[in-house]
């Protein structure tokens, strides 16, 4: 695991110590020094680990701007959300 995979997994508990869904955009917000693609591969890393589910919101009125400026391509998708296990 990275050092970036690390910080935004203890993002991620601060933010949600429950595990629950959380926006992308709240672990970007949260870590603003670390650089974009730096978080984009150390995000999909994640997935691919089936350590964190990276989902699209299907309800696309409901993002903000700020939820669609943060969102994450992957699997051919925009994805919006995130739930990071352990």
């Amino acid at each position: 695991m990275t050092t970036t995979e690390t910080k935004i997994r203890e993002a991620y508990k601060t933010i949600a110590p429950r595990q629950e869904w959380i926006g992308i955009a709240e672990i970007r917000q949260a870590l603003p020094q670390i650089d974009r693609n730096e978080m984009n591969t150390a995000l999909k890393a994640l997935a691919i680990a089936r350590t964190a589910h990276i989902i699209p919101v299907a309800n696309l009125k409901a993002l903000t701007q700020a939820d669609q400026d943060a969102a994450l391509w992957m699997g051919g998708e925009w994805n919006h959300a995130i739930q990071i296990h352990g």
